[in-house]
């Protein structure tokens, strides 16, 4: 997992650690982010609803966990999602000394729930083509099939030859098979 830890000041907090993973998922290294108020980090694209920062917002003033999930945008312009957990740590008089903030990158995630979901409604829409053809097909089919079958047994049923009644044997298991 990506880790940050920021120290909390009345809510404003400079990123006291950061780890070799955190640094890669953001695109950032340790040297841009050490010393950086926690704001610079939080939820700051434009896809991010206000509601969501406000809530981050709250709960690291308060001293509450918090967990949610956001877009990003790394420095290079690539979007990607966040899921983080915001984590506070008291000391031990119970004074808040800290947050520990880890985050992961649902980007393959989220691929693979693509490919999923795509593989799914092909499935889904392969089922649908086969009632629909079993729908349509069924009488046309069926009729024509009763007839063959119908007619084998009738024949089964006169002298025929070795080879003859093993001819009529197959068509009737070909034709009851179907």
């Amino acid at each position: 997992d990506a880790a940050v830890v920021f120290g909390v000041e009345h809510g404003e907090g400079a990123i006291e650690y950061v780890n070799q993973r955190c640094c890669e998922l953001i695109g950032l290294g340790r040297r841009e982010l050490i010393g950086c108020n926690w704001r610079n980090f939080q939820l700051t694209d434009h896809e991010t609803p206000p509601q969501q920062v406000a809530e981050l917002t709250a709960a690291v003033r308060t001293g509450r966990a918090w967990t949610g999930e956001w877009s990003k945008r790394r420095p290079n312009g690539e979007t990607y999602t966040l899921r983080g957990a915001f984590a506070p740590v008291t000391q031990d008089d119970g004074r808040l000394a800290c947050f520990v903030a880890t985050f992961d990158d649902l980007s393959e995630v989220q691929r693979a729930e693509t490919v999923l979901r795509e593989a799914q409604e092909r499935a889904h829409a392969g089922e649908e083509a086969k009632s629909q053809f079993l729908a349509t097909m069924s009488p046309e089919v069926r009729t024509p099939l009763n007839g063959i079958l119908g007619f084998t047994n009738l024949l089964l049923e006169t002298p025929l030859s070795p080879d003859q009644a093993e001819y009529v044997e197959t068509i009737q298991l070909s034709g009851q098979a179907l």
